[in-house]
């Protein structure tokens, strides 16, 4: 009687101990789906939100004499950036694939980092380059590098959701992605 009760108490801590079942399995792909995910979805979000920056910062240009943007040099500078973006769109997708999605995600953001901190600081750049470029010229190339740079991360999300999760699970994570899009309009329309 004994060693039945000890069997047992053996038989329920081993069936405590975690398993290799499917189940298991499954649940622990899902969590670290889950995970790649909510990051993937606040790259995006943050990309996004990256992209629309000059939209932010253009009432403050064109009250300021020394970045000298004007109302029509606004209107050239946000048809530029449509330009640089699907430029970008075209040209970046095989960069991707030679790349791959962390990569790229990677260069991606440090590209719009870059081209918002030049934005942020035109009148300051103006003065480093000793007048070599004009301000004006200064905001449409910030806007040039913000765009190409913000037209990848679509692509290499893409591609780092297939290869970091199961098929099954691609349209899930392509939903997530794209309610992350939302996010970051809205976080912009209330800057």
């Amino acid at each position: 009687m004994r060693q039945r009760k000890r069997a047992a108490k053996r038989g329920s801590h081993r069936a405590s101990q975690p398993t290799s079942s499917p189940t298991a399995t499954s649940a622990a792909t899902m969590a670290s789906e889950n995970a790649v995910l909510l990051l993937l979805a606040c790259i995006y979000a943050t990309s996004i939100f990256s992209r629309s920056n000059f939209h932010v910062l253009a009432p403050s240009m064109l009250q300021d004499d020394s970045v000298d943007v004007s109302t029509s040099y606004y209107g050239t500078v946000s048809a530029g950036g449509t330009l640089a973006y699907l430029t970008g769109k075209l040209l970046l997708g095989p960069a991707v694939d030679n790349l791959g999605g962390r990569r790229s995600i990677v260069l991606a953001l440090l590209g719009s980092a870059a081209g918002n901190l030049l934005l942020a600081s035109v009148s300051t750049a103006s003065e480093l380059t000793q007048g070599l470029l004009a301000p004006s010229s200064l905001v449409l190339l910030g806007v040039a590098i913000v765009r190409v740079s913000t037209s990848a991360p679509w692509m290499a999300i893409t591609k780092t959701i297939q290869s970091s999760m199961a098929e099954a699970s691609w349209g899930r994570g392509f939903a997530m992605i794209s309610l992350s899009a939302r996010a970051g309009h809205v976080r912009r329309a209330i800057s």
